[in-house]
């Protein structure tokens, strides 16, 4: 996350130090993955996505069994708006993490995977990605929230209020959820004016 502490060009001094860090590991230890893959985060973070890709693209040379890799590189890419690669990486992610014990991660990559192609608006393919999420994960909050964003880009709104309603139950102070409820609310108000004043 940013910190609060910014120069006029939204760079932190919190990042700037840890540039210097990561950028010292990089260059003490160029062949560990996690070292490029630490330093293209922190890029993500101040919006430097397609540096952030270059970089990790080059942890996932170094590890190319490493799912976190990729689906690293498949978040970057959605948010450089490049949807379709950032499917492709993730994907690819998926076909690694199956072979891990690890549940969190391979239900992370199918809630990444329903972002994009939410972005994309490709509904009903994100609608199956939560819901793989949800099957492998178990009930995670953060996956109700995107749930509840996509059925309300789909107008079902009461579908929509319950996802939220469900990530609130999960954590209470996940303020993004409550944000967005409360949106939904605004949003059915609008729409009942706007049909009153149509009838009038």
């Amino acid at each position: 996350m940013r910190s609060e502490y910014s120069d006029e060009h939204g760079h932190s001094r919190l990042a700037d130090s840890s540039a210097r860090h990561y950028s010292l590991a990089l260059e003490h230890s160029p062949d560990r993955a996690s070292n490029w893959m630490n330093l293209a985060l922190l890029l993500v973070d101040i919006g430097e996505y397609a540096d952030a890709v270059d970089l990790l693209l080059q942890a996932w040379d170094r590890d190319k069994e490493n799912p976190l890799a990729l689906n690293n590189v498949g978040i970057a890419l959605g948010l450089a708006n490049r949807t379709e690669e950032g499917c492709h990486a993730l994907w690819r992610a998926l076909q690694k993490a199956r072979a891990l014990p690890c549940p969190t991660l391979h239900s992370a990559i199918w809630n990444n995977l329903g972002s994009l192609y939410r972005q994309r608006k490709q509904f009903e393919e994100a609608l199956r990605c939560y819901k793989q999420a949800l099957a492998i994960g178990g009930e995670q909050p953060c996956i109700y929230n995107n749930l509840g964003i996509l059925l309300l880009m789909m107008d079902a709104y009461q579908e929509a209020k319950e996802m939220f309603t469900r990530a609130l139950e999960l954590d209470d102070q996940y303020d993004c959820a409550r944000s967005n409820r409360c949106r939904v609310d605004e949003l059915v108000q609008w729409k009942r004016q706007l049909s009153e004043t149509a009838i009038s």
